[in-house]
């Protein structure tokens, strides 16, 4: 119980950081549901970044994810968690570009929650 606690406070201080990031630095929006997916995507990613000159955001419902611990500076990360704060943020998600492994975004997140950051 105390670490399903502890997770939604870090998750909830997360989706703050990343509400607090201005429109332009959140261009384009990768969102993982595992760290799973983190081999298939980095080459994609750092490709971004190296050549396109792109502001990109990483956002990840698992605490594992090796992004989460890259500390080069050029991409931001967030840990958003599976439960509530991960509904949360996709309601108020306002984004150019989301890149994501869900398979079926609107049917399977309830998008009634209040917007948090829409700027």
């Amino acid at each position: 119980m105390f670490r399903r606690l502890q997770r939604f406070a870090y998750s909830n201080r997360e989706l703050k950081r990343f509400c607090a990031l201005d429109r332009n630095e959140r261009e384009i929006v990768f969102y993982v549901e595992s760290e799973d997916y983190f081999r298939y995507l980095s080459p994609f990613i750092d490709e971004l970044i190296e050549h396109y000159d792109r502001r990109l955001v990483y956002v990840t419902s698992s605490l594992s994810d090796p992004l989460l611990k890259r500390k080069d500076g050029k991409l931001p990360a967030f840990f958003i968690g599976d439960e509530i704060i991960r509904t949360i943020f996709f309601a108020g998600l306002n984004v150019r570009i989301l890149v994501t492994t869900l398979l079926d975004l609107g049917r399977f997140l309830a998008f009634d929650a209040p917007s948090r950051c829409r700027s």
